[in-house]
């Protein structure tokens, strides 16, 4: 009998303590004087856009819950894929420049609309639209 611990298990005890720290980090400050602010909103953005998509006025506490389970979720599969010899380690590479470029989409999207919503506020208060 083998008693050894599944990869995706440890990836995504890894990818939750991870996000866990990173959310610790940002409720008690550290991450405004670490100047992190920009890293912590580009790993965050898949599961705020997510979120946004499916409940618009949700609580805090769902954007928490996803952006943990999220981050266990990708730790878990990128475990597992490296887990399977060479190819494997392929393949996650593949997967990790996937992440990078749904991030920066997602990313993307967020500032857009924010940008969006400042200029709706503007023109309500200056009658023009820019």
């Amino acid at each position: 009998m083998n008693n050894s611990v599944k990869p995706w298990i440890t990836g995504a005890t890894v990818g939750f303590l991870i996000a866990l720290l990173i959310f610790l980090a940002a409720i008690l400050g550290f991450i405004e004087k670490a100047g992190l602010d920009k890293m912590v909103q580009f790993l965050g953005s898949v599961p705020v856009f997510l979120v946004t998509r499916v409940w618009s006025g949700a609580p805090e506490a769902v954007f928490t819950a996803v952006f943990l389970i999220y981050w266990a979720v990708v730790g878990a599969v990128m475990a597992w894929i490296g887990s399977k010899g060479i190819i494997g380690r392929i393949f996650l590479v593949i997967f990790i420049l996937g992440l990078l470029f749904a991030h920066y989409k997602a990313h993307g999207v967020i500032i857009e609309e924010i940008e969006n919503a400042v200029n709706a506020i503007k023109a309500l208060f200056t009658g023009a639209v820019t």
